[in-house]
């Protein structure tokens, strides 16, 4: 009997240090909350930001966003522009490529020897571009391909694609290009690196 009580005693012991126990670890949740939201308080009156700067503070990231916007549309819009040129110029090309091969851009498909030589000619209007321009890359793409007779020539489109390692930049010191589409022999005679992910064609 003496032996039952004391196991009772015991667990009204342990009920007693397990409440006792949890009530500490939520006071100290409490009380870190607290301390938090006090030294956050603190700092923004050290640093001088208090509920009167609010408007001042709101209208300041306005301004920002409203600059950045602005910028970013300013951007796309040169980038636009640019593209427009380069489509114009490469056209203009095309055509007189066509005329010298006395073939019609839409019989280009049923010659697919002519397309590593065509893009051969057009490689210094993208460069020009990548060189000259802040952009991330510049790219042709013709409605052929080199593989007529393949399985896939259905979704393959001969083309070049130059990468730009620095976007912003214009200028060719620290600026690396790569060529990620085209013919490689292309790439070789204007000494431009193939990397790994290099493909002849767009699929």
């Amino acid at each position: 009997m003496n032996r039952i009580r004391h196991i009772f005693a015991l667990l009204k012991a342990k009920k007693k240090i397990g409440g006792t126990l949890q009530h500490r670890l939520s006071f100290f949740f409490l009380a870190l909350s607290v301390l938090l939201l006090l030294g956050f308080t603190l700092l923004l009156f050290v640093f001088g930001i208090t509920g009167r700067e609010e408007k001042a503070i709101h209208n300041y990231i306005n301004n920002e966003l409203s600059g950045l916007s602005t910028a970013i549309s300013d951007d796309f819009g040169h980038l636009s522009v640019d593209g427009i040129n380069l489509a114009e110029d490469i056209s203009k090309h095309c055509d007189d490529f066509f005329s010298r091969n006395n073939i019609i851009a839409s019989e280009l498909k049923s010659h697919p020897q002519l397309l590593e030589p065509l893009l051969g000619e057009q490689l210094h209007l993208i460069l020009n571009t990548v060189n000259s321009r802040a952009c991330g890359g510049a790219f042709i793409l013709l409605d052929a391909t080199i593989k007529s007779d393949s399985e896939d020539a259905e979704f393959a489109r001969s083309g070049i694609f130059i990468k730009k390692t620095q976007p912003i930049s214009t200028q060719s010191i620290g600026t690396k290009l790569h060529y990620l589409r085209g013919p490689a022999q292309v790439a070789r005679n204007n000494g431009i690196e193939l990397l790994g992910q290099w493909r002849m064609e767009y699929d």
